[in-house]
Protein backbone atom coordinates (compact mmCIF):
# COMPACT_ATOMS: atom_id res chain seq x y z
CA UNK A 1 0.00 0.00 0.00
CA UNK A 2 1.62 3.10 -1.21
CA UNK A 3 -0.20 6.02 0.31
CA UNK A 4 1.21 9.46 0.10
CA UNK A 5 0.83 11.79 3.03
CA UNK A 6 -2.00 14.27 2.36
CA UNK A 7 0.21 17.36 2.62
CA UNK A 8 2.26 16.07 -0.29
CA UNK A 9 -0.85 16.14 -2.47
CA UNK A 10 -1.32 19.06 -4.86
CA UNK A 11 -5.02 19.32 -4.02
CA UNK A 12 -4.10 19.97 -0.37
CA UNK A 13 -1.84 22.91 -1.18
CA UNK A 14 -4.26 24.41 -3.67
CA UNK A 15 -7.04 24.25 -1.08
CA UNK A 16 -4.75 25.40 1.74
CA UNK A 17 -3.63 28.57 -0.07
CA UNK A 18 -7.18 29.29 -1.19
CA UNK A 19 -8.42 28.98 2.40
CA UNK A 20 -5.59 31.16 3.77
CA UNK A 21 -6.22 33.84 1.10
CA UNK A 22 -9.96 33.80 1.87
CA UNK A 23 -9.42 34.07 5.62
CA UNK A 24 -6.83 36.82 5.11
CA UNK A 25 -9.22 38.72 2.84
CA UNK A 26 -12.04 38.44 5.35
CA UNK A 27 -9.82 39.64 8.21
CA UNK A 28 -8.49 42.56 6.14
CA UNK A 29 -12.03 43.51 5.10
CA UNK A 30 -13.22 43.46 8.72
CA UNK A 31 -10.25 45.53 9.87
CA UNK A 32 -10.83 48.12 7.14
CA UNK A 33 -14.55 48.08 7.80
CA UNK A 34 -13.99 48.80 11.49
CA UNK A 35 -11.66 51.70 10.64
CA UNK A 36 -14.19 53.08 8.18
CA UNK A 37 -16.98 52.71 10.72
CA UNK A 38 -14.91 54.64 13.27
CA UNK A 39 -14.34 57.44 10.75
CA UNK A 40 -18.05 57.53 9.95
CA UNK A 41 -18.90 57.78 13.66
CA UNK A 42 -16.41 60.65 14.09
CA UNK A 43 -17.92 62.45 11.12
CA UNK A 44 -21.43 61.96 12.53
CA UNK A 45 -20.34 63.41 15.88
CA UNK A 46 -18.63 66.33 14.17
CA UNK A 47 -21.68 67.02 11.96
CA UNK A 48 -23.88 66.84 15.06
CA UNK A 49 -21.66 69.36 16.86
CA UNK A 50 -21.69 71.67 13.86
CA UNK A 51 -25.46 71.47 13.60
CA UNK A 52 -25.78 72.24 17.32
CA UNK A 53 -23.41 75.20 16.97
CA UNK A 54 -25.44 76.63 14.11
CA UNK A 55 -28.68 76.12 16.06
CA UNK A 56 -27.08 78.07 18.90
CA UNK A 57 -26.03 80.78 16.46
CA UNK A 58 -29.62 81.06 15.28
CA UNK A 59 -30.70 81.46 18.90
CA UNK A 60 -27.97 84.09 19.32
CA UNK A 61 -29.37 86.16 16.45
CA UNK A 62 -32.90 85.87 17.83
CA UNK A 63 -31.70 86.98 21.27
CA UNK A 64 -29.75 89.85 19.73
CA UNK A 65 -32.77 91.08 17.78
CA UNK A 66 -34.98 91.03 20.86
CA UNK A 67 -32.35 92.38 23.27
CA UNK A 68 -30.80 95.09 21.12
CA UNK A 69 -33.68 96.44 19.10
CA UNK A 70 -35.30 98.93 19.50
CA UNK A 71 -32.55 100.59 21.48
CA UNK A 72 -33.09 102.73 24.52
CA UNK A 73 -29.47 102.83 25.72
CA UNK A 74 -27.48 101.08 22.94
CA UNK A 75 -24.06 101.05 24.62
CA UNK A 76 -25.27 99.65 27.92
CA UNK A 77 -27.60 97.15 26.23
CA UNK A 78 -24.84 95.99 23.88
CA UNK A 79 -22.31 95.54 26.69
CA UNK A 80 -24.87 93.70 28.79
CA UNK A 81 -25.86 91.47 25.88
CA UNK A 82 -22.27 90.58 25.05
CA UNK A 83 -21.33 89.83 28.66
CA UNK A 84 -24.48 88.10 29.78
CA UNK A 85 -25.40 86.23 26.62
CA UNK A 86 -22.67 86.08 23.98
CA UNK A 87 -19.56 85.39 26.06
CA UNK A 88 -21.42 83.19 28.51
CA UNK A 89 -23.27 80.97 26.07
CA UNK A 90 -22.25 81.34 22.41
CA UNK A 91 -18.56 82.14 22.09
CA UNK A 92 -17.64 78.54 22.89
CA UNK A 93 -19.02 77.47 19.49
CA UNK A 94 -16.98 79.97 17.49
CA UNK A 95 -14.51 77.41 16.13
CA UNK A 96 -17.31 75.39 14.55
CA UNK A 97 -18.35 78.26 12.30
CA UNK A 98 -17.16 79.06 8.82
CA UNK A 99 -14.76 82.02 8.44
CA UNK A 100 -17.48 84.47 7.34
CA UNK A 101 -19.45 83.84 10.55
CA UNK A 102 -16.33 84.14 12.71
CA UNK A 103 -15.55 87.44 10.99
CA UNK A 104 -19.01 88.79 11.86
CA UNK A 105 -18.72 87.60 15.46
CA UNK A 106 -15.29 89.23 15.68
CA UNK A 107 -16.89 92.53 14.69
CA UNK A 108 -19.26 92.19 17.65
CA UNK A 109 -16.39 91.29 19.97
CA UNK A 110 -14.27 94.15 18.67
CA UNK A 111 -17.03 96.65 19.34
CA UNK A 112 -17.46 95.25 22.84
CA UNK A 113 -13.74 95.40 23.65
CA UNK A 114 -13.49 98.96 22.32
CA UNK A 115 -16.44 100.01 24.48
CA UNK A 116 -14.81 98.43 27.53
CA UNK A 117 -11.34 99.83 26.89
CA UNK A 118 -11.29 103.51 25.87
CA UNK A 119 -7.73 103.22 24.55
CA UNK A 120 -8.86 100.80 21.82
CA UNK A 121 -9.95 102.39 18.58
CA UNK A 122 -12.70 100.51 16.73
CA UNK A 123 -12.78 100.10 12.97
CA UNK A 124 -16.10 101.88 13.04
CA UNK A 125 -17.44 104.10 15.78
CA UNK A 126 -19.99 102.24 17.93
CA UNK A 127 -22.96 104.50 17.22
CA UNK A 128 -22.38 104.16 13.50
CA UNK A 129 -21.89 100.39 13.82
CA UNK A 130 -25.11 100.12 15.81
CA UNK A 131 -27.15 102.23 13.36
CA UNK A 132 -25.69 100.95 10.09
CA UNK A 133 -24.32 97.45 10.59
CA UNK A 134 -25.91 95.65 13.52
CA UNK A 135 -29.20 94.62 11.91
CA UNK A 136 -27.53 93.79 8.59
CA UNK A 137 -24.95 91.57 10.32
CA UNK A 138 -27.63 89.77 12.31
CA UNK A 139 -29.69 89.22 9.15
CA UNK A 140 -26.60 87.92 7.37
CA UNK A 141 -25.92 85.50 10.23
CA UNK A 142 -29.49 84.21 10.02
CA UNK A 143 -29.18 83.61 6.27
CA UNK A 144 -25.90 81.75 6.75
CA UNK A 145 -27.41 79.60 9.51
CA UNK A 146 -30.44 78.75 7.40
CA UNK A 147 -28.27 77.82 4.39
CA UNK A 148 -25.93 75.72 6.53
CA UNK A 149 -28.82 73.95 8.25
CA UNK A 150 -30.44 73.22 4.90
CA UNK A 151 -27.14 71.77 3.68
CA UNK A 152 -26.72 69.56 6.73
CA UNK A 153 -30.32 68.34 6.68
CA UNK A 154 -30.20 67.59 2.92
CA UNK A 155 -27.39 65.09 3.33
Amino acid sequence: MNQEIFYNQSWFWAGFFTAIASIGGILAKEWLSQKSQLKIEKIKLYESDIFKAYCELYEFTSNAFSSLWPPSDPRTEFIDFMERIYFDKYKKYKLFYEPKVRNILEQFESQYHCLMEPDFIPEKEFDKFYREDLIDLLNELQKIVEAKSDGILQH
